[in-house]
């Protein structure tokens, strides 16, 4: 959410140069685009293990990242914008968020405060 916030913010202080603005944008749809696909991974592999209940984590984080990563990739091939920063905060978010996720979470206290800010007890 940070990384989209921060490609919004880019994009519209670049109002004024067309190409820029516009590839700020068409970044940020690779922030939005990854917990679809994450979804849509997670069917995918309970498909192939047989059981939702029995689908690990690493079998929709990989998948999700080298999707969402490689059609980053494609686009920024596409259009030769190898050298801009939006370009690889395109290719590297959905890999290192998932990477943040597994190193924070197994820390008791960060899982604590994870777990209470998705599911609010009253």
């Amino acid at each position: 959410l940070l990384a989209y916030s921060y490609a919004i913010i880019r994009s519209i202080t670049q109002r004024k140069n067309l190409e820029e603005h516009a590839w700020w944008l068409m970044c940020s749809v690779y922030f939005i685009m990854m917990p679809t696909v994450g979804r849509g991974m997670f069917y995918v592999a309970a498909y192939f293990v047989g059981d939702m209940s029995e689908v690990l984590a690493w079998h929709v984080e990989v998948p999700t990242s080298i999707v969402v990563s490689g059609l980053a990739s494609l686009m920024i091939w596409r259009f030769k914008k190898w050298k801009h920063p939006a370009s690889w905060l395109a290719i590297t978010m959905t890999p290192l968020s998932y990477l943040v996720w597994n190193l924070l979470t197994p820390i008791e206290s960060v899982h604590e405060f994870i777990i209470s800010f998705i599911i609010l007890d009253h």
